[in-house]
């Protein structure tokens, strides 16, 4: 479904004759290591994780203004479930356990760039599009010491419009580095985060 998506944004950008050059960006948002407290049963203890998503674009330039964008991303968030109460130990207590969840999604999106005149080297811009997520793959990273059952959590297909706003700067005819923050119209899932710190390379032709 991911890949018919993105065929799909691809071949609707081809026919914009008007379009002055292709672009490629390969782009990150927030990896890095985040802490966790994590309940396996008999203590609790605080577990780093890799977290964050990494991406590629191509977009086609349709004027001096305006660029549409198809990129695709590879995502990982780590998420809290907490199950259990059920009767253990010698005193018959209620028992319950938190594990840590990895959640890794391929989100889809397209979208519209809208550049203002640059100031030197830097350009402000806007941005408007539409964000795909398929199905996502659950992963329980937590060993289950009381339960001996791995944890689980109801995760399904979502779309969400999504704006944001940036700056580039360009390091070379060729090249620009880009910074840009998004905000998703739609939230409601814990493992795809509303608000997203994009920092890129664009190299363009």
């Amino acid at each position: 479904m991911t890949r018919a998506v993105l065929l799909s944004a691809l071949l609707a950008l081809g026919p914009l004759a008007a379009a002055q050059s292709w672009s490629v960006t390969v782009f990150e948002d927030g990896i890095g290591r985040s802490s966790r407290t994590e309940d396996s049963g008999h203590n609790d203890r605080d577990v780093t994780s890799w977290e964050g998503a990494a991406g590629l674009g191509i977009a086609r330039r349709m004027s001096r203004h305006l660029s549409l964008e198809a990129t695709l991303e590879r995502r990982r968030d780590i998420v809290l479930a907490t199950y259990g109460g059920r009767v253990c130990g010698p005193y018959h207590n209620t028992c319950f356990e938190t594990h840590r969840l990895a959640i890794t999604s391929t989100p889809l999106t397209v979208v519209a760039h809208g550049f203002c005149r640059p100031l030197g080297n830097v350009t402000p811009f806007g941005s408007l599009g539409i964000r795909y997520v398929s199905t996502p793959s659950v992963h329980d990273l937590t060993r289950s010491d009381l339960f001996g059952e791995r944890f689980d959590t109801v995760v399904s297909s979502r779309i969400s419009g999504e704006s944001g706003a940036g700056i580039s700067l360009r390091l070379s005819r060729h090249l620009e580095l880009y910074g840009e923050y998004r905000r998703l119209f739609r939230h409601r899932a814990e493992w795809d985060p509303r608000r997203k710190r994009i920092v890129g390379l664009r190299c363009s032709w």
